[in-house]
């Protein structure tokens, strides 16, 4: 939901279906930071990739994928090792480590 905390997230664009894992506190207010990004084309680069990619509304979708309830000292760094392992397992190509643009490649 909306109201997820502390968990890993997914944004695909729907220009080219390529998507991106993140992690947050609040899964809402990234959201709608990504929202206010995209339409600005500013930001972090997954979002100016969707800017410039996606001519259909919504221009993305996103939705959590991994919520850790329990909260500890050390919560970011285990978001970040947990992001990085999916990333990996699931290789999406628009992540944290590796900028590429697809749509640019066609």
């Amino acid at each position: 939901t909306c109201d997820t905390l502390n968990c890993v997230y997914v944004v695909q664009c729907q220009g080219c279906f390529q998507e991106y894992t993140g992690v947050t506190q609040n899964f809402r207010l990234r959201t709608n930071l990504h929202r206010d990004h995209i339409r600005h084309n500013r930001g972090l680069y997954v979002n100016k990739h969707i800017h410039s990619c996606s001519s259909i509304e919504p221009k993305f979708n996103i939705k959590p994928f991994y919520n850790k309830v329990k909260v500890n000292k050390d919560e970011r760094t285990e978001r970040l090792r947990l992001e990085t392992h999916l990333t990996q397992k699931f290789k999406y190509i628009i992540s944290t480590f590796v900028v590429t643009d697809l749509c640019n490649l066609q």
